[in-house]
């Protein structure tokens, strides 16, 4: 994928991605587990400007308070710009998945 990114939508198709780096790392040199959270979608077109400036007024500005919310992105396709991806980095799956039985996330 090559993506064009923006400052931090949700749509349809998202893949729960988690990487231990620990795995066969002795211990005392492990690093915790995050959670990658990956989104696509598709927007009408010639309407990725006006997404990209609600998506930072709604989403990125009331998401400062989330618990466990590492980071958010928002990408455009550079092959289809109607195209974009939403990633949201996570400190763990708990809190990634008690975030989307919010009713934030529900809106």
């Amino acid at each position: 994928m090559q993506a064009r990114w923006a400052s931090s939508g949700r749509a349809a198709c998202t893949a729960a991605c988690a990487r231990s780096c620990g795995v066969g790392t002795p211990p005392g040199r492990r690093r915790d587990t995050m959670i990658m959270r990956i989104t696509r979608g598709k927007i009408h077109p010639g309407t990725w400007s006006a997404f990209q400036e609600a998506y930072k007024a709604t989403v990125v500005a009331k998401s400062v308070d989330i618990d466990g919310l590492r980071g958010r992105w928002l990408a455009q396709d550079v092959h289809d710009p109607e195209a974009g991806y939403a990633v949201s980095l996570w400190e763990s799956l708990e809190e990634m998945r008690a975030y989307e039985q919010s009713a934030f996330y529900r809106l």
